[in-house]
């Protein structure tokens, strides 16, 4: 998971403003395509394929833009279960920074020193992940307000979903938690 995730971020870093700057540039598209492939397969390796749950989920019941929402999505299923992701997301930031990948690239250049608690350094991962989305894609978007009356229908489908793929690290409580940060 730590490869896709490396490779994502450098694929996202070195293309996302030029994308945003010529948004019809086909082999842009493309590369920042496969940053999303990487990202999917290390999400997926990970466990935390619930944030592209909970992105269909919204998607079909509330209509947001797959693509304009994710970032936002997966940077508050993370953020609400910190508890489980903080030692792999310290150990990509601390490997990002540590190995200087991409440090040249505007949306990178804000990026902190390493730090050494583990929840410090995946912190700091969650603040660079915003950082690059926030370089791309105008947060004037709102994301959907979900009704507290659908919350646990909502939930109740997205851990039917998960447990198909293979997904159970993250009980109903934490999944409703996340909901409410939307």
């Amino acid at each position: 998971y730590k490869a896709c995730a490396y490779n994502a971020i450098s694929l996202v870093a070195d293309n996302i403003l030029d994308m945003k700057d010529n948004p019809d540039d086909g082999y842009l598209r493309k590369k920042i395509a496969v940053a999303g492939v990487y990202a999917g397969m290390g999400i997926r390796f990970t466990g935390f394929g619930y944030s592209h749950l909970v992105t269909h989920a919204l998607k079909s019941d509330f209509g947001p833009d797959h693509g304009k929402y994710y970032c936002r999505i997966l940077s508050k299923v993370l953020k609400g279960s910190m508890d489980l992701a903080a030692p792999r997301l310290a150990q990509i930031y601390d490997n990002l920074v540590r190995d200087e990948i991409r440090p040249g690239q505007p949306v990178m250049q804000c990026t902190p020193e390493p730090h050494y608690t583990v929840e410090q350094s995946a912190k700091a991962f969650l603040e660079l992940m915003d950082n690059l989305y926030e370089a791309a894609i105008p947060n004037d978007i709102p994301l959907p307000e979900i009704p507290k009356s659908e919350i646990n229908g909502i939930c109740s489908s997205i851990k039917s979903q998960a447990a198909e793929f293979g997904l159970v690290g993250m009980d109903e409580e934490t999944l409703t938690r996340i909901l409410l940060l939307i």
